[in-house]
Order: C-alpha cells, then structure tokens, then sequence
C-alpha cells in the first residue's frame, strides 16, 4: 500500500535505519520458541528392520533395535539430550522438515514506539546440523499520542493461502482481520498470545502510565493495543494505577467506542463506592447491566442503580424488564399489522365470507380475521398462522367445525378452484376427513360462481 501521510512516508523510510537483531535474540529464541520433537519410523526388512529416530533439535539420526521400547512422549535425544515427542511418521518420510514461529522485538526508534513482528525458521535437513534463519515481517510503530502506523513486508494471501514477498520491498500495511458469514482471516499484524523477547525497550511514558514489561495481568492482550491505549486514553492509565485490571482488559478488547469510556462517569462513582467486580466475566455482565440502565433511562450515577446487592439477580431482572417492553411494543405492531391483514381479507373474501356449507354436524366456513387463523392455529396445532395464510392471495382458507369444535383447516387454489389441503389437528387428518372432504369438493362448483360473482360486482 502506497504511503500516504507524513507519519507513514517518515516510518517507511525509517525502517531501513532500524538496527539488526543481536544474537542473544537468536538464542533466546532458538531455546524458547522451536519445539522440541522428533520423528521416528521403521525402515529396512525383516532382520534388517530397525527403528529410526531424527532429532529435531540437533538433526542427529539413530538406528535403534526393533525390539527397543521407548517412551515417545519423553523421549531424550543421546547427543543433545534434549527431551523430545516423537511422531510416527510412516514408512514415507521427508528428508527435509521446516517449522517456523513468530515473536515479537520491543524497541524505541527516535521518539517511537516499535514492536517488530520476527519470524522464525528453523530448517532440518536429515543427519544434518539446523539451519536457523530470522527474518523481519512487519514492524508497527506508535508515536507518543497513540497514532499508529504498520510498515510491512509485502504479501499476498486469500481464504486459504499466505505467503511472505521480501522480494517486493517494504510497504504500508492497514489492520485486515476479516469475520464474514463465508470464512474468517486473522489480522496479520495481530501481537495477540506472541511471546516478546526479553531486553526490549519502551517509551518512558508507558512505564509513567503504570505499565511495566511482562505484566501478567494483561499478558492475553497484545502488547501493541495494550500501549496504544495508554498513550491514548487517561483512562486506562487510572485503571492500571487503580489495579482494575478486568476493567482495563475490557477498555482495551472493546477498542473505539468501549462502553468503559463511553460509562466512565458512572464507574468512577461505582469505583468510590467500593466496586468489587474484579474478574472479567463480572465486568462483562457489570458493563452488560449499565447498558441496560442506559436504555432504561435509569439514575446513571445513583450507587443504588449502579451496585446491586446481587449483579445476576438484578441483571435478569432488566432482562425481564426489557423483554416485557418489547412485547408490549411487538403486540402493538402485531395489532396494527393484523387489522391492516383484516381488512385486506375483508376486501379479498367479499361476499365470500358469508359462504356456510353444512350437513348438520360439520359446518364449514371461511376464517375471516387474523385473530381467526390465530385461534384456528392454536387449536388444531398446525402452522396455519405462524406460516401467515391470512397474506397468501391466491388461497381461500376455510375451517371446519363438528358440532361447533374447530377440527380441519381448508385450503382452496383460487385458480382452478381445488382443495390444496385439509387438515386436522396436528397436520392429522380427523375422523370426519373424508366426510369434511365430501361436502367441500362436491361444493367447489357453487363456491366458484359465488367467486367470482363477487369479482364482476367488484369490478363493476
């Protein structure tokens, strides 16, 4: 990406001025960060046949005995007796294996904060010694106000596919952590759970602001945004003075628009009042109940409303609270929908809707309102209204009643006037379905010249 503003065109030309990397870094992360394995697989045949075992660590190959039991969840290398997890790798194996990890380098470069993304690879080679090699991926810089800017390697990568370029230069990078409803792609700059290598430097006003380096309190943040917004934000400098660190956790995994600085004035109250919610789970409930009494329009800085004897307890009581609002309003909505629903039936049925057929015990006859297809759903436990028949435009429903119980539904095809469905209590049919369907198909005639009688006399 093309540099843009003079902080980016300053820190692109900078990086090339960066020093390099001492070789107690290289060692500390050879010792810490490479795995300690080995592969092992059996080769040769019959009498020849013999257990192979490939360090990892010092690339030494031995030849063991079949017959040989060893523990390959602890097995300890004879050369550099480091202890290593064996895997089994088959009869077809490399002779060549890489691995390689990330850290991250703190260092301070004329006034700005730097955390360089380093990567490690190691390369082994069978019966050889490793071949270590570190290279810089991407350094992200930060100025004393908390401005950002990302220098990095050139890349490409897609859903399935990354791939470092240091042969295209250095250029401009932006945050591209992507979560859509197809894949997710990590932020590529994200310093989230990377060890950082000891003998780093910081700027002078992170450790005013209450940071020092390696606190285990914040160690599941990135570094990176964890400094960031110390130098941008006074907040979370009081947080980490005050010990709030659940507090602090949530200002910094939150980002732009945290609810911690959004509610400040009320958690400073609840501070002074003794606020004892210190893990992250309680914060995050505390901060889900001070949304809550925003959208209540509650005393935001009364200690009352603030610290509840029991969080959960009044927590669910807002729940509550907020759902009976909501059904309040959605009733109201539903009311207004169904008479708008009423009276295009009303407009749609016509004279259909004094349409009566009967043999004496069964009557059917046309549901005529919303609240009809409701009850005639309720009853009969079927999906006649919560799948909305009332809006289809094409059909006429119909119910059937035996001595006055509800106990089919009727659907008929406005087009060529015949019975789409008739069912009984759940989607079964009723002792009476064949006689229901009897006296309905032997008055589809009849019902079909009402029909369409009442459309001429519409349109007229």
């Amino acid at each position: 990406m093309t540099p843009k503003t003079k902080n980016e065109i300053w820190a692109l030309r900078e990086q090339a001025q960066l020093p390099e990397l001492p070789q107690r870094t290289l060692d500390w992360a050879k010792r810490t960060l490479m795995r300690h394995d080995g592969y092992t697989w059996f080769a040769g045949a019959y009498s020849k046949k013999r257990r192979v075992v490939w360090c990892q660590n010092c690339g030494r190959v031995e030849y063991l005995p079949v017959d040989d039991k060893i523990n390959e969840s602890a097995y300890t290398c004879r050369e550099c007796e480091s202890v290593l997890v064996l895997v089994n790798i088959g009869l077809k194996h490399p002779k060549v294996q890489t691995c390689s990890n990330e850290f991250v380098v703190a260092r301070v470069h004329k006034g700005w904060q730097v955390f360089e993304g380093v990567e490690l690879e190691r390369t082994v080679r069978l019966g050889e010694r490793p071949e270590y090699a570190l290279a810089r991926r991407y350094a992200i810089w930060i100025n004393s106000k908390g401005k950002e800017v990302i220098t990095t390697t050139a890349y490409s990568r897609c859903y399935n596919y990354f791939r470092w370029k240091p042969e295209d230069g250095w250029t401009i990078g932006r945050h591209n952590g992507i979560f859509s409803g197809y894949y997710v792609q990590d932020d590529t700059f994200d310093l989230s759970g990377m060890k950082t290598a000891p003998g780093g430097r910081y700027l002078p006003e992170l450790r005013q602001r209450g940071w020092r380096p390696g606190m285990k309190e914040v160690s599941s943040l990135s570094i990176e945004e964890v400094c960031r917004t110390l130098l941008r934000a006074s907040v979370a400098e009081t947080l980490l003075k005050a010990g709030q660190y659940a507090l602090f956790n949530a200002l910094v995994s939150e980002g732009k628009g945290n609810r911690v600085e959004k509610y400040w004035p009320s958690v400073k109250i609840a501070l002074r009042h003794g606020m004892k919610y210190r893990t992250k789970d309680d914060i995050g409930l505390w901060l889900d109940y001070l949304q809550g009494l925003e959208q209540e329009h509650r005393d935001m800085r009364s200690p009352k409303w603030l610290l509840p004897e029991d969080l959960n307890r009044a927590h669910q009581a807002q729940i509550e609270r907020t759902r009976a609002a909501y059904e309040r309003k959605r009733r109201l909505a539903q009311l207004e929908e169904d008479r708008r629903f009423d009276e295009e039936l009303k407009k749609r049925i016509g004279i259909v809707a004094g349409f009566v057929l009967t043999d004496g015990d069964i009557e059917i006859s046309p549901l005529k309102t919303v609240n009809d297809f409701y009850c005639e759903g309720s009853a009969l436990h079927h999906c006649v209204f919560a799948m909305g028949y009332y809006k289809r435009k094409d059909s006429l429903i119909l119910g059937a009643k035996v001595n006055g119980e509800r106990t089919e539904t009727i659907e008929v095809n406005l087009k060529d006037f015949s019975v789409s469905q008739c069912r009984g209590k759940n989607n079964m049919d009723s002792p009476y379905h064949k006689r229901i369907m009897s006296l309905m198909s032997s008055n589809l005639g009849r019902l079909r010249d009402v029909y369409r009688r009442a459309q001429c006399n519409v349109i007229l």
